[in-house]
């Protein structure tokens, strides 16, 4: 048989198995995405951490945008519960992403005072990481807190919020997805799968 001939099936295999591999990250992605339509939110919690994602210079993302206005619903429904709001600055930001959503949260509604700024973090995990901390300080005795993020990342924050020290099965944390935009579902579909297990080894 010519080198051709083997060159060729080679090839296939290889495109074969970048195919599935494609159609295993995509199915993955999915399947996050399913996971985090289910919510656990009662409108009862002491207080509630908001995460962060990109911003466009001094303004909310789109993705960010529906993070917000999800927290701007649950506002309306507990609007005694604090607002942490959680995600530092990126370089090619131009501003905290803490900064920018107090400022969105506030123009919406919510009372200053409600608004907890916690500007460090890089990371889901720290998100929570840090936190924690201005939880404790702004409720000493919360006994429930809701998280807001996007439908994608539910299930990794959830992980990172029990590695944090909140309490999960116990219910101490509940959680309320925001809704992805149209035009971030592909990437997020397969770039969460990649970042979901670097978050399980290394957070």
């Amino acid at each position: 048989m010519s080198n051709a001939f083997f060159q060729n099936k080679f090839l296939r295999r290889v495109l074969a198995l970048l195919l599935a591999a494609v159609l295993l990250l995509a199915a993955l992605g999915g399947l996050l995405f399913v996971c985090g339509w289910h919510d656990t939110a009662t409108y009862q919690e002491d207080a509630v951490i908001v995460l962060g994602c990109g911003v466009d210079g001094t303004e909310p993302s789109a993705q960010l945008r529906c993070r917000l206005d999800t927290a701007l619903a649950y506002h309306q429904q507990n609007p005694s519960a604090p607002l942490i709001v959680s995600g530092g600055q990126g370089s090619d930001e131009n501003d905290t992403e803490a900064t920018v959503m107090a400022r969105y949260l506030i123009a919406g509604g919510v009372p200053e005072d409600l608004v907890i700024l916690e500007d460090q973090a890089t990371s889901t995990a720290e998100n929570f990481r840090y936190s924690v901390p201005l939880l404790a300080e702004a409720v000493p005795e919360y006994g429930s807190v809701c998280f807001i993020t996007s439908d994608f990342h539910i299930l990794r924050s959830t992980i990172l919020a029990r590695k944090a020290g909140l309490t999960v099965s116990g219910e101490t944390i509940t959680h309320l997805h925001a809704p992805t935009p149209a035009d971030r579902v592909l990437t997020n579909l397969f770039r969460e799968p990649i970042v979901f297990v670097k978050s399980l080894l290394f957070d």
